[in-house]
């Protein structure tokens, strides 16, 4: 795939080149295509106003919710990195600003939040979505934090990640829109941000895009955030909201918004993971995530050997097994050995299996399977602000990917009409 390489959108009569987020891939690899449905999908008034007063409850319970360190170990945040995590946040006092939802609908009709994102890659990728299919004007992330960054008066911002991130087209394209609205915005990755530093630029606030390690682990990028009292956006803890342990904290107070869901233990029987079948672990920042009735035999034997304590069993089990889901499962079982208990989250949720709709992909008829993922910013007044757009998978990417569904997985499908709150 050529440097030179172009691509015409005929319908739009607007030119797709890798330089554009229609691509994606680090710096220096062959950029990939990002699949994107021919046309947007319109929501009823009743799915609009489901979605919107979801992603409202959602996002006021998280900011009524502060993590404080006991939350953090409910929900298996390590207790040291919690303390640096918050420590560099309370220099400049940043707190969480924007979010995202995953939420699957039902063969009912009724949405479930599957999953919290809020270190969402949105920003420079959905609004640019909805340019490419001719839909300028609806809700969308990015418009939501210009709003949010000129009500704060932000003159000075650096755009803090790298061309080493697949994404890093959209943080282009973020910089440019952002400097064409007034907004004095650098991206860099940490060495530029200190140079930025040594040269006196005012930054008046980070915008990360990147994850917590690249702050945490630099004495001088901590110095300088302290020196400046700088605000990050989104924070260190915003991480911890995406935890699946924090599932169980909105499960207890949001239970319409979440599928069926069960904290697993020594006690867990196989009847308990067939009925809830999307584990979910967390374990001092690592993460496993599988769907119990797609595993082989030996491979939800392994799983409940697990939960039981029989690592002996484990072994046995996957001694001549090299696949993906062998060497996963041992990566668990190695996690949960030596983890403290109290740093392990493993819940489950019933599947919630959306029903087929019919999406056109490049020129064909696709019955495809929808996730639904919707954006919220917390604005001044108070106010939360909504959008949203889809991912689909097509039955058989649905089937290769075990029900998993994202961009990657499937295709891209912006959302036309989505009111706002």
């Amino acid at each position: 795939m050529g440097n030179n390489m172009v691509e015409i959108d005929i319908k739009n009569k607007q030119v797709l080149t890798i330089d554009t987020p229609m691509y994606f891939g680090a710096e220096g690899k062959d950029p990939q295509p990002t699949f994107l449905a021919d046309e947007p999908i319109t929501l009823t008034e009743a799915e609009r106003e489901q979605l919107k007063e979801i992603t409202v409850k959602v996002a006021k319970f998280i900011k009524k919710t502060p993590l404080s360190k006991k939350i953090a170990r409910i929900i298996g945040v390590n207790d040291k990195y919690y303390k640096k995590a918050t420590e560099i946040d309370r220099f400049g006092d940043s707190q969480i600003v924007y979010g995202g939802i995953d939420i699957s609908k039902d063969s009912t009709g009724k949405f479930k939040v599957i999953e919290i994102n809020p270190r969402v890659q949105a920003m420079g990728l959905q609004d640019f979505r909805q340019e490419t299919l001719s839909i300028p004007g609806e809700p969308n992330l990015l418009n939501d934090f210009i709003s949010w960054l000129h009500d704060g008066n932000y003159k000075n911002i650096t755009l803090l990640g790298s061309t080493k991130n697949a994404f890093y087209r959209g943080y282009d394209r973020i910089t440019e829109t952002l400097n064409l609205n007034g907004i004095n915005t650098v991206f860099t990755d940490s060495e530029g941000l200190k140079g930025l530093y040594n040269l006196g630029y005012e930054t008046q606030l980070i915008f990360r895009n990147c994850n917590n390690e690249v702050i945490i682990n630099d004495p001088e990028i901590k110095s300088i955030i302290e020196d400046r009292h700088m605000k990050i956006v989104n924070p260190l803890h915003a991480s911890f909201y995406g935890y699946r342990g924090f599932l169980k904290i909105i499960y207890d107070e949001l239970l319409e918004v979440l599928p069926h869901q069960i904290t697993l233990s020594d006690k867990t029987t196989e009847k308990d993971l067939v009925d809830h079948p999307w584990l979910k672990l967390e374990a001092n920042g690592e993460e496993y995530v599988v769907n119990y009735n797609e595993l082989r035999r030996w491979g939800k034997t392994s799983v409940l050997s697990i939960l039981h304590g029989d690592f002996g069993a484990v072994s046995q089990n996957l001694k001549d097994k090299t696949g993906g889901d062998a060497k996963n499962i041992r990566k668990v079982a190695d996690l949960i050995q030596n983890s403290n208990r109290e740093d392990v989250v493993w819940i489950a949720q019933e599947n919630v299996e959306p029903p087929l709709v019919d999406i056109k992909l490049e020129g064909v008829q696709q019955k495809t399977r929808l996730l639904y993922r919707t954006y919220w910013l917390y604005r001044d007044d108070r106010s939360v602000a909504v959008s949203a757009e889809c991912f689909g998978c097509t039955e058989d990417q649905f089937k290769k990917s075990k029900g998993k569904i994202n961009a990657g997985t499937g295709f891209s499908v912006p959302i036309k009409n989505f009111k706002r709150s």
